[in-house]
């Protein structure tokens, strides 16, 4: 493994190519400058592909026959999930929605209630 030297936050061990690492799962880093060669840019790139689940949300509304019998109009109970999690990606360290190692989650639940 190569430690890439980066701000202290933002390290983490990489599995580089080496003479003594030859099945690593990524190449050496590629640095070319001026080298002519148009493609070598390109060389670092990973297949990204990823699935995220961005957001749930399920409710239920109660018959309003029940709810005539409670002196009530209406009463739904709901709740969201919001970035729950990502459900395939190729880059494991990294959230590609969100270009960062994290994302915002939240969760939201409630009721609503009309009465007569």
């Amino acid at each position: 493994m190569v430690r890439r030297k980066q701000p202290r936050g933002n390290q983490r061990q990489i599995d580089y190519w080496t003479e003594n690492n030859q099945g690593a799962a990524y190449q050496k880093p590629f640095y070319s400058v001026g080298s002519g060669d148009a493609y070598s840019p390109s060389l670092g790139y990973l297949k990204a592909s990823f699935l995220k689940i961005r957001n749930i949300s399920a409710s239920y509304n109660f018959n309003p026959k029940l709810l005539k019998a409670l002196h009530m109009q209406s009463f739904r109970i709901y709740a969201q999930a919001t970035n729950p999690g990502m459900l395939f990606s190729k880059i494991k360290f990294l959230d590609m929605d969100a270009v960062s190692a994290f994302s915002n989650r939240g969760i939201t639940i409630g009721i609503n209630a009309g009465f007569n």
